[in-house]
């Protein structure tokens, strides 16, 4: 092993260290200030059933997810196609915690079809933007909710709402001048293609508004629907069920959890959560049940896609015996 490769692989071992690092020192934080008993007591007064209606929502979710990244790669690729990749993504998420693993294992399940690689790496990050744009969107809501419940009627809340909805809009029909300004960018070398690939592609994407307004769409329902399925969970523990405090609060403890300094988002989301809905409810410790709970949603939706991809391979191998 050359030097480059032991340096790499160092460098692996020390982010992976790092983040296992970040992860319990998060849920140090949390032990000292959320009473974890009740947090047991959450955990185990979850109703199974509950537990596997939200299951099946969080599939069903992902399969939508699935349909809304084959619209923004733009080629004829089978539904089947894009499921498959898709659910390889939530396999990838699984044993490789992190904002991208995902996307790319997507991207190279994808390309195995002839698909161009520009077209799939255009979708993953307009992908990407739409969902973080939508969990701002949908957490400005739910802020907007719970200051109607609270009897509160600040201007500033919806002209926030508002505003990012207008911004969006706006992102969405500059795409063609935004592309343009990208592609007179003079740089050499490997930022100059890249930044000529992005004007490139961007052009492209330009022509076909319609499909990104429906992705928005999509994304609004999916997030939100994901939302919701957390309330439903802390509901079932007796936790706090306002539609408003989860879609103020589930979006951005999301975005949070993105960040890279735990494995896969795990203790920093519970902690962020934490955090943004402890000025809204006392049953903190409920809310974050509901998040571990959630988690156990999140790792048996990667095994089961782990599962079907074994038999998938396990089958063409047979037919080809």
């Amino acid at each position: 092993m050359t030097a480059e490769p032991q340096q790499t692989a160092r460098k692996s071992k020390l982010v992976a260290w790092l983040k296992l690092g970040g992860t319990l020192s998060a849920f140090a934080v949390l032990y000292f200030v959320i009473p974890f008993d009740e947090v047991w007591t959450g955990l185990i007064r979850a109703d199974p059933l509950v537990w596997l209606g939200v299951f099946a929502g969080y599939l069903a979710g992902h399969a939508f997810a699935a349909a809304k990244w084959r619209s923004l790669i733009g080629q004829p690729i089978p539904y089947g196609t894009a499921l498959k990749a898709h659910f390889a993504g939530l396999t990838a998420n699984l044993f490789l915690p992190g904002v991208a693993g995902g996307d790319v294992v997507r991207a190279g399940v994808m390309m195995r079809t002839g698909v161009r690689k520009a077209d799939l790496i255009l979708a993953s990050l307009v992908d990407r933007l739409i969902d973080t744009a939508t969990l701002l969107a949908i957490s400005a809501i739910g802020i907007t909710m719970l200051g109607a419940e609270a009897g509160m009627h600040e201007s500033w809340l919806y002209i926030a709402t508002i505003s990012l909805a207008v911004l969006g809009l706006v992102v969405v029909v500059m795409l063609l001048p935004i592309a343009r300004a990208i592609g007179s960018i003079k740089a050499r070398d490997k930022v100059g293609r890249l930044l000529a690939l992005l004007s490139h592609a961007l052009e492209r994407m330009s022509e076909r508004k319609l499909t990104i307004f429906v992705c928005v769409a999509m994304s609004i329902a999916i997030q939100a629907a994901f939302a919701m399925l957390n309330a439903a969970l802390s509901a079932s523990m007796g936790g706090p069920d306002s539609i408003g405090l989860w879609l103020f609060a589930w979006p951005l403890a999301k975005l949070i959890a993105t960040l890279p300094i735990s494995i896969g988002g795990l203790g920093v989301r519970e902690a962020g959560l934490s955090g943004l809905i402890a000025p809204f409810t006392s049953a903190t410790a409920l809310a974050i049940s509901a998040s571990l709970m959630w988690q156990t949603i999140v790792i048996a939706g990667g095994l089961l896609s782990t599962f079907v991809q074994i038999v998938l391979s396990a089958s063409r191998a047979f037919k080809r015996t």
